[in-house]
C-alpha cells in the first residue's frame, strides 16, 4: 500500500491549460512574412499537448468570440472550471524586426511559477535563443485572471529571420 502511495505522489497527473493565443477572431494575433502567429501558437499547442501525454491538457481557445476581450474572458474561465494546476499562454512577439528572443511573463511573487519560468528560458537558450528574462506582468488579463499559475510565453520573434529559422514546434515543446 505504502508503495502505491509513493507511487501516486511521485507520479502525480498535472492538470495544465494551454492557451494557444489568439485564434478567435477579432483576436487574431500577429502575421509577419516568417509565420502567422494563430497557425504558429496552435501547432505548438498541439506539439506540446503530445510532449505532455502523461499530464491532462485543456485546450482553452474558444470557437467563437464577440472581443478580445469575450476571447481572454472565455480563455481564462475554462481554464478555472476545469481547475487546472497551471495556464500556459503561448505567443510570438513582434517588434522591429531587429529584436531577438525569447521572454516570460508571469506574476513574479509566486516563486515556484518564477522558477518554472526561468527554467523554461534555460532550456530555450540552449536551442540558441536570447534569453530576454522573466518579467513581472500582471496587467496581462491571462496572468490577472487565472486562479492557477500562469506564464504567458513568448517564445521568440515572429519578425526576426533569425529568430524564425532556429523556431521548431517539437524543439521548443520540449523545451517548454
Amino acid at each position: 500500500m505504502l508503495g502505491v502511495l509513493l507511487f501516486s505522489i511521485y507520479y502525480w497527473i498535472m492538470k495544465i491549460a494551454i492557451d494557444c493565443g489568439h485564434g478567435c477572431f477579432p483576436d487574431t494575433g500577429e502575421n509577419t512574412i516568417y509565420g502567422d502567429e494563430d497557425k504558429l501558437t496552435t501547432k505548438l499547442g498541439q506539439t506540446l499537448k503530445a510532449a505532455l501525454s502523461n499530464h491532462e491538457v485543456i485546450f482553452t481557445r474558444p470557437t467563437k468570440c464577440d472581443s478580445t476581450l469575450d476571447s481572454l474572458q472565455k480563455r481564462v474561465a475554462k481554464a478555472n472550471k476545469n481547475k487546472a494546476d497551471l495556464f500556459i499562454s503561448l505567443h510570438f512577439n513582434v517588434a522591429t524586426g531587429n529584436a531577438q528572443g525569447s521572454e516570460i511573463y508571469t506574476i513574479t511573487s509566486d516563486n515556484k511559477t518564477k522558477t518554472l519560468a526561468e527554467t523554461i528560458l534555460k532550456n530555450f537558450q540552449q536551442v540558441g535563443y536570447k534569453n530576454r528574462g522573466v518579467k513581472d506582468n500582471p496587467v496581462f488579463y491571462v496572468l490577472q485572471n487565472t486562479k492557477m499559475p500562469a506564464l504567458l510565453i513568448q517564445v521568440c520573434f515572429l519578425d526576426n529571420k533569425e529568430d524564425m529559422e532556429k523556431y521548431d514546434s517539437t524543439v521548443i515543446s520540449n523545451a517548454i
